[in-house]
């Protein structure tokens, strides 16, 4: 196959700047939004195991505390359940926490909103008119954008230790 001639006119290049729009910008604005709102979602979920953990943990040291003061039989009874609710748990709480702050889930979402943001707009102007010209330099700007962001997610990735002690 030979190389391609003939004269890239201004239709010929808005084609172009929508092939480029459709096929290499809006699939990575579709990922950068589904991504943001699953990260979000695990960070709001693993929140909501953490509260529930302190909550309970509140709930059973009330129990006990009335416990004893009411029927000292009753947490007796049930204080083998009582000591592990009540040291378990905040134990589980910290590794969720943990996780959550090692993950940094919170930031993964905003620079991936940003970087879906930043797409869209080049995206909205490769499907105007434009000239060839135009056309190249938004899809170097594009390609820029979203090796940054790959470069930036490789760094921050680096830098969790994920090692086990």
């Amino acid at each position: 196959m030979g190389c391609p001639t003939g004269a890239i006119d201004r239709e010929c290049a808005a084609r172009l700047g929508v092939a480029i729009a459709d096929h290499e910008v809006a699939p990575q604005v579709d990922y950068h939004e589904r991504n943001a709102k699953q990260i979000k979602t695990l960070d709001h979920r693993l929140g909501q195991i953490g509260m529930v953990l302190f909550a309970a943990t509140l709930v059973v040291s009330v129990v006990t505390i009335v416990g004893l003061a009411v029927d000292g039989d009753y947490v007796n009874t049930y204080g083998n359940w009582f000591t592990l609710v009540s040291a378990g748990f905040p134990a589980l709480g910290t590794a969720v926490f943990g996780i959550r702050f090692q993950g940094d889930f919170g930031g993964d979402a905003l620079r991936s909103l940003a970087t879906a943001e930043t797409l869209r707009q080049i995206d909205y102007e490769l499907r105007k008119n434009v000239i060839l010209s135009r056309a190249a330099d938004l899809s170097e700007q594009a390609a820029r954008i979203m090796l940054g962001d790959l470069d930036e997610w490789r760094l921050v990735n680096q830098q969790r230790d994920l090692s086990v002690g």
